[in-house]
């Protein structure tokens, strides 16, 4: 004789569903919602995220309105529900709303090396707001740190290039942001490079530099990409 005993997974029961005006339980939710995993993006023959929205969830319509290579399709969830604001829906990345085009972000994990160029790679040096952030570090330190590629120096182990303009005096990519993070990745044990263009500013003019550049991306491309 077997015994057979059912135990609960109640696990489930404590996720939470975002929605648009505030959170609730999955157990207590009562619209509709779908979760689309990365393993069912994996098997598509997609250019960008949102070809991988098409015919997959209920409720969401998307529109091819250009035959041109990269273009995103205009997506519609539940039809046109909107009187005078926008129709396309909200993405959010990591806690951040989105804005751009979602052809902008990667599908696929292809990255092979990287080049960086006078970013803002350390967002508590703009302790006091960036972009369309209004709070400050100290009333959301959390934010600040997850926005902050330095934070995560450790995980970078694919070849990346920095490069940085002498006297950038842009006031979100001083040139400390790359110095540190360049020291970060290698201190971490990555593999790293950091090329400073002289009297260069955020905007980079100078022919010289413009062509040693050229070179240093080249290359870099060629030694980890090629």
């Amino acid at each position: 004789m077997i015994n057979v005993q059912l135990v609960a997974a109640n696990e489930t029961l404590d996720e939470v569903v975002v929605t648009t005006f505030g959170t609730a339980k999955k157990s207590s939710f009562t619209g509709s919602s779908a979760k689309i995993g990365a393993e069912k993006l994996a098997v598509r023959p997609i250019t960008n995220i949102g070809q991988a929205l098409e015919g997959i969830a209920p409720g969401v319509t998307t529109t091819s309105t250009s035959g041109q290579p990269g273009s995103s399709p205009d997506v519609r969830i539940r039809g046109f529900g909107s009187i005078s604001s926008s129709n396309s829906p909200l993405y959010v990345v990591d806690g951040v709303p989105f804005s751009a085009s979602i052809a902008n972000l990667n599908n696929d994990d292809l990255f092979k090396a990287g080049i960086a160029r006078s970013g803002a790679y350390n967002r508590s040096l703009t302790p006091f707001g960036f972009q369309n952030e209004d709070r400050t570090y100290w009333q959301a330190p959390k934010l600040y740190f997850e926005m902050s590629p330095f934070s995560y120096a450790d995980k970078i182990k694919e070849p990346i290039l920095l490069i940085h303009g002498e006297a950038d005096d842009n006031t979100g990519t001083y040139p400390i942001n790359s110095e540190r993070l360049y020291a970060a990745i290698k201190g971490n044990g990555g593999t790293t490079r950091f090329v400073f263009l002289p009297y260069e500013a955020h905007s980079y003019r100078g022919k010289e530099n413009l062509l040693h550049m050229l070179w240093e991306q080249n290359n870099w491309l060629q030694k980890f990409v090629k």
